[in-house]
């Protein structure tokens, strides 16, 4: 008997690994190291990336065991998060609460719409991981002039893998 399994979680691990490398790369570039904010940032973005899982499987009818308790406390973890990062400005607060959403409900309309495996969704979707340095780095009181170009940078790699990965 196949067991049933008690929390969705994404499973595409260039997605984990890009979330990884934008979180590194955000603290990193924080002038005075990592800040309360910066990590605030990360933990959103950290929680809005787990719970694209469990709404992705509620939005299509097939939802784990825990998926829907999940969102409780994911929830306070992005809002919790976007809070800290809104310390160090309204800016990047805003910035990563944009993200928060946008990480964890596109997905699920995109696969509602049955367009989440087109080439150019994953390429958009990869790039904004990517980028998501960005806010981490702002939160943590780099400038923008500091912090754009290393965002965008790995925003375009990681936005140029999916073809790549395709061939």
């Amino acid at each position: 008997m196949r067991s049933r399994r008690a929390l969705s979680l994404p499973h595409e691990h260039g997605a984990w690994l890009t979330g990884a490398g934008a979180l590194a790369l955000g603290l990193g570039l924080a002038p005075r190291g990592p800040s309360l904010a910066a990590a605030g940032a990360g933990l959103s973005l950290v929680a809005a990336m787990i719970a694209r899982g469990p709404i992705e499987e509620i939005a299509v009818g097939r939802p784990a065991r825990l998926d829907r308790a999940a969102l409780a406390p994911l929830l306070g973890v992005g809002l919790t998060g976007a809070w800290l990062a809104a310390r160090s400005g309204v800016g990047p607060g805003l910035l990563v609460l944009g993200l928060v959403v946008a990480g964890a409900v596109l997905p699920a309309l995109a696969r509602l719409r049955r367009v989440h495996r087109r080439t150019l969704v994953e390429v958009l979707a990869m790039a904004g991981l990517g980028g998501a340095a960005l806010p981490v780095a702002l939160a943590g009181g780099a400038s923008l002039a500091a912090a754009a170009l290393p965002s965008l940078a790995l925003a375009a790699h990681a936005a140029a893998t999916v073809p790549i990965v395709r061939a």
